[in-house]
């Protein structure tokens, strides 16, 4: 089990960063947007970002670093750490899924595996998630 979201994941949102709310609405100098971090994996790795839809703008995206090093090493869950866990972790990678509705879908991401984090530049907001 993990602790506090804030124990593993940082987001990074620069001023330049906001491009518009969910609804198109462009968004300038002063507008105050209240962001939303929700641990929703129970023991998996992973995290909704709010509100859903937040767009960012391209040259400026958001960064988002997820670690993963405090889940288990066994991680298929067979009791003994192997070659088999040291293959999926070979696997993980970060995935997408825009509404609840729709399919997780790979997302480009640095694995940096001496941290064991992952980081990528976001566009918008939704539900993130480390998986093979």
């Amino acid at each position: 089990m993990f602790g506090g979201t804030e124990d593993f994941v940082r987001l990074r949102i620069d001023k330049e960063s906001l491009l518009e709310l969910p609804n198109g609405t462009p968004l300038n100098d002063g507008d105050v947007v209240t962001i939303t971090m929700t641990w929703v994996g129970g023991d998996s790795i992973m995290v909704q970002l709010e509100p859903t839809g937040l767009k960012f703008n391209p040259a400026k995206p958001a960064e988002l670093k997820i670690e993963y090093g405090e889940a288990s090493d066994d991680l298929d869950h067979n009791g003994t750490v192997d070659s088999e866990d040291e293959a999926i972790e070979q696997e993980l990678a970060l995935w997408r899924q825009a509404t609840l509705a729709d399919p997780f879908v790979l997302i480009g991401s640095i694995k940096l595996e001496d941290t064991n984090e992952f980081e990528a530049e976001l566009n918008g907001f939704s539900r993130y998630a480390i998986a093979y």
